[in-house]
């Protein structure tokens, strides 16, 4: 009688035993699964933002860190490839924790691990995007301010590394200054080229403007017997003595701009022509007054 009850106990406890490893069985299964679909899911996004981001990191690393912004675009897509080997690692290691997991009858672990693979999959995969599209917009205008402070190059006599486009201010305002042959007059003007104000005001756009105002700052040191009128113009639209008005302020927040860069006083004098002198007489187009709207140098002893 005993021997039969424990027989029959034995046999509950096999069965009770084998039913558990069946039930645990199918949620390995159930879980492993799991973190496949996510695999299966994830991994071709990563594979394909991968191959975007070392060409772009390329080019961002031929780009001087002298460009404003080069380093920036650097450093962003320098991360946006640690954070794919970061989700590819992720990836790589999520089917085996899941599955250890269930195995040692810990599904609220599996499922939190599940969960949380899932949002940082999907916030990174939202970085990478982003820094992708902040690339594609930035490289190339990058690339062409790159290009732009490659086409001239000058060390001054102070030491001073000059960068300017070609056909630049800097450019056409060293060369005149070191050609003796050529005549000073008052009708030879240098458009500032990288010079901005904030719309239709007086005041400068500093981010836009600072290099070249340096620049012309370190020529005037460098050069100590030059002497510049810096000359305001604007196009028709407004009166006349407004236009004067407004284009005295402009040469004027030049020339201070340049004093502040340490450029001594007295080096360079303002005055304002508004609408006279137009390079584009007609003014009849808003391409040809964007012409007229400017601010130039013209030098007056060296």
């Amino acid at each position: 009688m005993i021997a039969t009850r424990l027989v029959s106990f034995a046999l509950s406890a096999l069965l009770f035993v084998s039913t558990l490893a069946c039930s645990n069985a199918a949620q390995i299964a159930e879980y492993t699964k799991k973190a496949q679909d996510l695999v299966a899911k994830y991994s071709p996004q990563i594979a394909e933002l991968q191959t975007r981001f070392p060409d772009l990191l390329a080019r961002a690393s031929a780009i001087p860190d002298t460009v404003p912004g080069a380093t920036q675009q650097k450093g962003q897509l320098t991360s946006a490839q640690e954070t794919i080997a970061k989700l590819q690692a992720l990836l790589a290691a999520l089917p085996s924790e899941v599955t250890t997991a269930v195995q040692n009858r810990k599904t609220e672990q599996a499922d939190t691990a599940l969960a949380s693979a899932t949002a940082e999959l999907d916030g990174g995969l939202a970085s990478l995007q982003s820094a992708l599209a902040s690339a594609d917009q930035e490289l190339p205008a990058l690339e062409a301010k790159a290009k732009e402070l490659a086409g001239f190059n000058k060390t001054l006599s102070s030491g001073f590394e000059m960068h300017g486009a070609l056909d630049g201010l800097e450019s056409q305002l060293i060369a005149f200054i070191e050609d003796a042959s050529k005549p000073i007059d008052k009708n030879t003007w240098f458009t500032f080229d990288r010079v901005a104000f904030t719309g239709d005001a007086a005041d400068l756009d500093t981010e836009k403007s600072n290099e070249q105002i340096n620049n012309v700052a370190e020529i005037l040191k460098a050069y100590p017997a030059v002497k510049l009128e810096i000359g305001g113009f604007t196009d028709n639209s407004g009166t006349p003595a407004a236009s004067k008005a407004l284009s005295q302020k402009r040469a004027q927040a030049v020339v201070t701009a340049i004093e502040a860069a340490g450029a001594a006083k007295g080096r360079a004098l303002a005055k304002g022509y508004g609408q006279e002198q137009p390079v584009c007489p007609a003014n009849d187009t808003e391409e040809c007054k964007a012409q007229n709207r400017r601010t130039a140098a013209s030098v007056r002893a060296r």
